[in-house]
């Protein structure tokens, strides 16, 4: 009878990362040992961040180890790397890679990569290394760069801000955020592109047994009022009739620093909140807010439609009096001031009959072409649109010259 034995490793159990001591001292050899218990045919190693570029790699071949972080891949030497292989060659199962620790070091993050093509997973991640170097924070907490206070536009790119220390035993570096929260247990503050809720001050703290130190680095993150600009209230138009009172309208935007607001219809400036108290024809028009700071400058427009019923500003002929020979022709002439335009209708006095109607204008024309006698009379300009039920009107005659 034939048993089958399954052996199940963990990815944990499968490749782990360690050190060639608990502590690294600063400028001497530290060994990374990457342990495959299932063999690879070439490891990577790497510190994060950065999971993109290895810092190291090794490659078995034909029994031998291989530096692969190099172009063209050269013979591994102790002082660089080394690889335990297996019989068979190819492959192998111990590899070791030599880096030199600085303070800054301390508390980065390393993991190493097996590659096995001959397995499912071909590429299998070994957990996480801290590496530990000896110092103490005291006063030897600093920054780099060492700026202290950084002033940026939205959007800028912050570069990379390491804290570091020397600390014995390790130390632990946090770095916290505006609002007091932690942002990251690395000594590496990476803002990146700059938004605005980045700014403020930030506190690098490395602490171990012995005490703590802390150091703080202010971002000042400043920005135009871009598409925050807003009414309130928030209506873009406000159609009201004349002499109702209109609501003040204030202007406002996200900015730092604090932006500066100004109204303006025509050439004419006016102050924000915008304050035009009750609605008339003369204040109806379309008005700018502009919203600027040193950064940059943003507008939003308002517009104040008034409605008024019409009136009539003249009524007279197109050419002479009011004397016309018989078969002669006559125009006259009505122009209208109201919002919206106006219907005016024409009508004959004598028998209240409709001559004509224009709709939607402020001017109309009605023009008798052949005048005879009986059109001797009075002539009515007849106005009005939807503000208001009652119409106007105005009279003019005409006298027509019988032979």
């Amino acid at each position: 009878m034939l048993f089958i034995l399954l052996t199940i490793i963990s990815s944990a159990d499968a490749v782990t990362l360690t050190g060639s001591s608990e502590y690294a001292v600063p400028g001497s050899d530290f060994t990374l040992t990457c342990d495959v218990t299932d063999e690879a045919n070439a490891v990577r190693f790497y510190r994060r961040p950065n999971v993109s570029a290895p810092v190291g790699g090794i490659q078995v071949g034909v029994s031998q180890c291989f530096n692969i972080n190099v172009n063209p891949p050269v013979n591994c030497t102790l002082d660089v790397c080394s690889c335990v292989t297996t019989s068979a060659g190819g492959r192998g199962t111990v590899f070791r890679w030599v880096i030199q620790p600085r303070t800054g070091d301390h508390g980065s993050v390393w993991f190493c990569t097996r590659t096995n093509l001959n397995l499912t997973d071909q590429e299998l991640d070994s957990q996480k290394y801290t590496l530990n170097v000896a110092a103490g924070p005291g006063t030897s907490l600093s920054l780099s760069p060492a700026d202290t206070t950084y002033n940026r536009t939205e959007r800028d790119t912050l570069s990379d801000i390491t804290c570091t220390a020397d600390c014995r035993p390790d130390c632990t570096f946090v770095w916290t955020k505006p609002d007091d929260t932690n942002l990251t247990a690395s000594a590496v503050l990476s803002l990146g592109q700059l938004n605005r809720s980045e700014h403020g001050t930030y506190r690098c703290t490395a602490r171990n047994i012995i005490g703590e130190a802390s150091l703080t680095v202010s971002v000042t993150v400043v920005y135009g009022p871009g598409n925050s600009v807003v009414l309130q209230p928030q209506s873009k138009v406000v159609d009201i009739v004349e002499n109702q009172t209109v609501p003040n309208i204030t202007c406002s935007a996200d900015c730092r620093p604090s932006c500066s607001y100004t109204w303006s219809k025509s050439d004419k400036n006016f102050s924000n909140p915008l304050s035009l108290s009750v609605a008339t024809r003369d204040n109806a028009g379309q008005y700018t807010c502009t919203a600027s700071n040193t950064v940059s400058g943003k507008t939003e427009m308002w517009s104040l439609i008034v409605r008024f019923p019409p009136r009539i500003i003249s009524l007279n002929y197109t050419k002479g009096g009011a004397d016309v020979t018989e078969k002669g022709p006559k125009a006259l002439i009505c122009a209208v001031e109201s919002f919206p335009p106006s219907t005016i209708k024409w009508y004959f006095k004598a028998n209240n009959s409709l001559l004509s109607t224009d709709r939607d204008v402020l001017e109309s024309t009605y023009n008798l072409t052949t005048a005879g006698c009986l059109d001797t009379g009075l002539y009515t300009c007849f106005a009005d649109n939807n503000v208001s039920d009652r119409a106007v009107t105005m009279d003019i005659g005409i006298n027509v010259l019988c032979t």
